[in-house]
């Protein structure tokens, strides 16, 4: 089963932002509705030895999205998959201008997931931010961002699978996030 990923889409950079994965009735969710980009932590700080898939803080999804809008003054568009932005942002284009633009990474680059193991070169300069080591650290240690928790949250049935919003959104996994912080807590 392909799962595809939404994407925000800027007209005037020609790049985008991975919001979402998952089924198609996401596809009419708000951009606020989607639970934002993944990083690994391990390529935010290289050599740190700290290694997760996090979600961002809404802080810092508010200023990836403001940036992002600032840098496309032509607006963004919600996609449902990679295929349709080839389709509709390549008609009319020369083969060998769409190679050319390839090649200089000028267009289809995805913020969150080109070259993110070189330390996501294309998401610094939109959100430095949550490059800084004491950033990374206070991700790293957040239930609240942990993608495989949430994960495991809903499939033990804890967190409802929502269809009006993403479940990182949800009260209850807020609810289970503040347990598990608790339990932490207990445990040291």
């Amino acid at each position: 089963m392909r799962i595809d990923p939404f994407v925000l889409f800027g007209r005037d950079t020609l790049k985008s932002i991975t919001v979402s994965y998952g089924g198609p009735y996401r596809a009419k969710w708000t951009l606020e509705q989607h639970p934002g980009p993944k990083v690994w932590t391990r390529y935010l700080l290289a050599g740190d030895g700290v290694s997760s898939i996090r979600y961002l803080y809404p802080q810092h999804l508010e200023l990836l999205y403001e940036r992002f809008r600032l840098d496309n003054p032509r607006g963004g568009v919600e996609l449902a998959n990679d295929d349709e932005l080839e389709v509709r942002y390549t008609q009319g284009m020369d083969a060998k201008t769409y190679e050319r633009l390839l090649e200089e990474r000028r267009m289809f680059v995805c913020l969150d997931t080109t070259d993110e193991q070189h330390g996501y070169p294309f998401l610094r300069p939109f959100l430095p931010e949550i490059f800084e080591s004491e950033m990374v650290r206070r991700m790293e240690a957040d239930p609240w961002l942990d993608v495989k928790l949430l994960g495991k949250a809903t499939a033990e049935g804890q967190v409802p699978d929502r269809r009006d919003y993403h479940p990182r959104w949800s009260p209850e996994w807020r609810a289970y996030c503040d347990r598990e912080m608790e339990r932490r807590r207990q445990e040291r």
